[in-house]
């Protein structure tokens, strides 16, 4: 009985570690967001590859913003403008261990040391900045980092990108809970 219960302690543990993290969100609580309705996604793309997960990012949060209410305006115009940037990031961890042996063999002596390598992880950061478009000011912004998706195929990316914009902009306030007040 005590082992099943360590199983169990030792799945839900490592459930937790493969999940996403809580993205960092901040906002203007001065800020009316009830007057917004229409939006714009911004962003810059500077390689082929970036461009393509780039561009699958700003598919993801227009429509998570629309299934929020708001309306996708292509054109200048739009009430507040979505600004995102993604970074890359590698992680080192050092990994030192130190090993030492002595043993005798007839009248001989050897001395062992072992070596270790230090162990890297790459990690990227998505952030999503909401600026309105007349002050030019942000009045709300997400961050989250997460793992890369380097091994993940096309249809892959696009599940794991919309996931993450969903867990970012989840607390955006929604514009049709906005107007029914």
């Amino acid at each position: 009985m005590f082992r099943y219960i360590l199983m169990l302690i030792g799945l839900l543990v490592f459930m937790t570690g493969c999940s996403l993290k809580k993205a960092d969100i901040d906002f203007d609580p001065a800020f009316d967001i009830g007057k917004l309705e229409t939006f714009n996604v911004n962003y810059k793309s500077s390689d082929a590859l970036a461009s393509l997960n780039q561009e699958r990012i700003s598919e993801a949060i227009k429509n998570e913003i629309v299934s929020k209410g708001y309306i996708n305006r292509l054109n200048d115009g739009a009430d507040f403008s979505i600004k995102f940037e993604t970074s890359a990031k590698i992680e080192f961890y050092p990994n030192t261990s130190l090993g030492f042996g002595i043993g005798t063999f007839s009248r001989r002596m050897a001395v062992s040391m072992g070596n270790s390598y230090d162990v890297t992880q790459e990690r990227e950061s998505l952030n999503i900045n909401m600026i309105d478009t007349k002050t030019n000011k942000i009045f709300w912004s997400s961050l989250l980092i997460y793992d890369t998706y380097e091994t993940k195929s096309p249809k892959e990316r696009i599940e794991y990108f919309n996931k993450i914009v969903s867990r970012m902009l989840e607390e955006f306030p929604s514009r049709l809970v906005q107007s029914k007040k």
